[in-house]
């Protein structure tokens, strides 16, 4: 079976981070014992990544670049928050330290119930700094693997949207 509309694949893959200066990064590695599991068409990929995977096979290989335009874009100055320390306060009325402090990952709430990752960037007296910009941007992405699994999509996680069973979501 080919990936296409309505399957689900199953990638082994390294995505690398490549800023413009030259640096590189490994942001994400996983292997064929435990794929990235997406539904094709679904928000779950970077569309140039998804794109070149279109009609590849269980065993074939992939190696995409991707500008970082075409990726996550370009670190936005406008994605850094401050936000009230207030916020991070334990039921006891104590700050949480043990989770919010530089370099950790948040899932936060916004006020219309919508989850938004954001990392924290410091820890000050009256404010927690968060940056709100995806890890990858402002960085161009290099993703290779080998394609894993491809199978139809179910009826439910064409409704739902994701990938439901071996790596996805379980929510009924």
């Amino acid at each position: 079976m080919k990936i296409g509309p309505g399957t689900v694949a199953a990638i082994a893959m390294e995505i690398m981070g490549n800023t413009p200066d030259g640096s590189e990064k490994l942001f994400q590695k996983r292997d064929d014992e435990h794929p990235f599991y997406f539904l094709v068409g679904q928000v779950d990929m970077i569309p140039l990544l998804e794109d070149a995977l279109l009609g590849l096979s269980a065993g074939d290989a992939f190696d995409v670049d991707i500008a970082m335009d075409q990726a996550y874009g370009p670190h936005r100055e406008e994605q850094l928050s401050e936000l009230p320390i207030e916020i991070f306060t334990l039921p006891d009325g104590g700050f949480d330290s043990a989770h919010v402090a530089p370099g950790k990952w948040l899932n936060l709430e916004d006020e219309l119930g919508h989850s938004h990752r954001a990392r924290v960037v410091t820890v000050g007296d009256a404010t927690v700094r968060m940056d709100f910009n995806h890890p990858l941007a402002g960085y161009n992405v290099h993703c290779s693997g080998v394609v894993v699994d491809v199978r139809v999509a179910t009826a439910d996680e064409r409704a739902h949207g994701h990938v439901h069973g071996p790596g996805g979501v379980h929510h009924h």
